[in-house]
């Protein structure tokens, strides 16, 4: 489709001297499903359509930029779900009384997002693969512990 001048457009929507025999590359582009025929307004500038048939509404087609399929960011955001949903199912297999311990103690203190990490962390230091020191800095993190002052 040929680019239009914006001013021409605009000049002819406010003096009402469109017509679209004279100006056939300006007209609306809609068409009537019932007639077939297509409406005889004048389109906007830099759309196909008049205001009455989607016209500033939205970014036309031919100005839409394509969504990046990848990219850092969505491509972090896609490492950051992999590695909750792999957090959230290692907490599914945590043992019972591990789960007790931690609803009875740190639940209600521990944020709801962070109640998966936590209860690894939890689980670990109860085997025993944790040891005291690992545990404060996972509580400090956690902020259940005040920060040592450095």
């Amino acid at each position: 489709m040929p680019r239009m001048d914006v001013q021409k457009v605009s000049a002819l929507m406010d003096t009402g001297r469109f017509t679209p025999e004279k100006y056939p590359e300006l007209q609306c582009t809609a068409t009537s499903k019932r007639t077939g025929q297509r409406c005889r307004r004048c389109r906007r500038a830099g759309w196909s359509t008049c205001k009455f048939h989607g016209a500033g509404g939205r970014d036309p087609k031919d100005r839409q930029r394509p969504l990046e399929a990848s990219g850092p960011q969505n491509e972090l955001n896609r490492q950051i779900k992999r590695a909750r949903r792999a957090v959230r199912a290692a907490a599914e297999n945590v043992p019972e009384a591990v789960q007790r311990v931690f609803r009875s103690e740190y639940a209600s203190r521990v944020a709801g997002p962070d109640h998966d990490r936590f209860l690894l962390a939890l689980a670990a230091r109860m085997e025993g693969s944790m040891g005291v020191r690992e545990w404060r800095r996972q509580q400090e993190a956690f902020g259940l512990l005040k920060q040592a002052d450095g």
